[in-house]
């Protein structure tokens, strides 16, 4: 299926059943499976700070006793609108584009989108509404059945993702998606191993592909390229009232706030040089989590991004427990490199191209200059 169709529709999605007009059969099956492959994106663990699972309720309590239904028929029920109202004021208060929206018209759209709600259920469509309203591509809501709604529509392509031929004296390590926990450590050494089998005394830089990168979980793919990467704060996760929290790579592991370990290897491997030169090679399916390993070498001496621009989701974001257990994505953070330049956009290469053989021929050509500017 992925060679057959390359090109990703990341798009809303409404009640089962309902279908979008003029779409080809095979785009709902890519949708599914780019939508879900970045679901536990870039959102610092709970322990560390940031919004997550602890945050059960927003601001509302779960009622007493909940109703299944209740009020007129044909009028919002109290239950559809205490769930509404969580579901706004979770996004007031923690959406990092929350600034930028009229609260009032925002609450009356939503509303209106649920006049006739009853069930929790009906209210779905409506948290559809909210989130489109948000303008936020990163959001998500997830019903307790595991039902996904989305923000919008964002175009995404896959580029094709060959082994590039290389000379011998350009390493190359490849860092794909990888989502969840189960695994991550090994997830990292593997990473870690392909570095080790790769490097020799004689390389001219690094290759490190990310093409293909849709996300998942930022903290074994930052272990897996540490090496490479270099020990040191690579990046910043930023709110909205300008409270940084720095990530990084030290000792084998990737590393969060005040150098507190995410995920670790067990014996770390060390370049033969230290500080090599390295071509980022991205494609337009580069998102989330994989976008935040780009901007954690940004900055970075030595360092040029070659291929395609990012597909454009790289913000961290926050997980919120509704009171009947469904989660509300919202985007809490932008990222920002060593630098602290912010992005929250799609992430444009030095030297951009669509054919990826001219942007890996362009990464070695630099890799092999004789010179090493900085970035």
């Amino acid at each position: 299926m992925w060679q057959r169709d390359r090109s990703s529709r990341i798009r809303s999605a409404g009640r089962p059943g309902r279908k979008k007009p003029g779409l080809p059969p095979l785009v709902p099956a890519v949708v599914l499976l780019v939508t879900l492959s970045f679901s536990l994106t870039t959102e610092i663990p709970t322990a560390y700070g940031d919004e997550g699972p602890s945050q059960s309720y927003g601001d509302d309590p779960p009622p007493q006793t909940a109703p299944q239904r209740s009020g007129r028929p044909g009028r919002m029920s109290p239950l559809a609108r205490v769930y509404l109202d969580q579901v706004i004021r979770i996004m007031r208060q923690r959406s990092l584009y929350r600034e930028r929206i009229n609260w009032d018209d925002f609450r009356a759209r939503v509303y209106l989108a649920a006049s006739s709600a009853r069930m929790i259920s009906d209210t779905y469509p409506a948290v559809e509404v909210a989130l489109f309203l948000l303008e936020d591509p990163h959001s998500a809501f997830v019903t307790p059945g595991g039902m996904p709604f989305f923000a919008g529509v964002k175009f995404c392509r896959q580029s094709s993702l060959e082994p590039p031929v290389l000379p011998p004296n350009v390493g190359y390590v490849r860092v794909s998606s990888f989502a969840g926990w189960e695994g991550a450590q090994a997830f990292a050494e593997a990473i870690q191993a392909q570095i080790q089998a790769a490097d020799h005394e004689d390389l001219a830089g690094w290759i490190v592909d990310l093409r293909g990168n849709t996300g998942g979980n930022m903290w074994p793919m930052i272990a897996g390229i540490g090496p490479i990467l270099g020990e040191g704060t690579a990046g910043y996760f930023t709110s909205v009232t300008g409270r940084e929290t720095a990530w990084g790579y030290a000792g084998g592991a990737s590393w969060v706030l005040d150098g507190r370990e995410v995920v670790s290897v067990t014996t770390p491997y060390e370049l033969k040089q230290e500080g090599p030169k390295v071509a980022v090679l991205t494609d337009n399916f580069v998102m989330s989590s994989g976008e935040t390993v780009l901007v954690s070498f940004l900055g970075r001496p030595n360092t040029r991004q070659f291929g395609e621009t990012t597909c454009g989701l790289s913000t961290s974001r926050g997980v919120f427990q509704l009171f009947n257990g469904a989660h509300l994505y919202l985007s809490t953070y932008h990222l920002a490199d060593r630098d602290r330049v912010r992005y929250g956009r799609s992430i444009v290469p030095d030297s951009p191209t669509a054919d990826t053989a001219v942007a890996v021929q362009q990464a070695i050509d630099w890799l092999l200059q004789a010179e090493q500017p900085s970035r």
